[in-house]
């Protein structure tokens, strides 16, 4: 269902095709092995932890002028997920309640922001946005952001 896998995941892939490999069959399996392993090696993986004391956490960004161009009607509620991580509760979420919420996730690590806009874009959301910040430092900007283009946090 999401282009991304965990790392259990992609450990179940490589349990199945070396099981697949033992068998006798291997004409009938290679493609199907083949496939397997092509999705493995597409699997993302990000570094999972940063300290969000570290200087570089602690300089907020200058512009968020974000809110007007994220969402195609940014009056609507919005639903915000601090730790998004790669974005899948937040994709679900605003997936479900298309043209009733906006979504929007924060999240530390600006790989895995990108990661997640891509995903977002894959589904044509208009309803789903992604941010590069620390919320320990960012988070009232970033409501003050909602709050001054019409928006409404749920």
């Amino acid at each position: 269902m999401y282009s991304s896998w965990s790392a259990t995941e992609a450990d179940h892939v490589a349990d199945h095709v070396t099981d697949h490999n033992t068998d006798h069959n291997t004409e009938h399996n290679t493609d199907h092995d083949e496939e397997l392993r092509e999705k493995r090696n597409k699997a993302t993986r990000f570094r999972q932890h940063v300290n969000p004391l570290s200087r570089k956490y602690q300089v907020s960004p200058s512009d968020f002028t974000w809110m007007s161009s994220a969402f195609s009607s940014p009056s609507l509620p919005l639903h915000l997920d601090v730790g998004c991580a790669k974005g899948t509760f937040c994709l679900d979420l605003a997936l479900s309640n298309p043209g009733a919420l906006n979504v929007l996730g924060l999240e530390i690590r600006p790989p895995v922001v990108e990661y997640a806009l891509g995903r977002r874009d894959k589904r044509k959301l208009d309803n789903c946005h992604f941010l590069a910040c620390n919320a320990n430092v960012d988070i009232k900007a970033v409501i003050e952001g909602v709050v001054n283009n019409g928006g409404r946090v749920k």
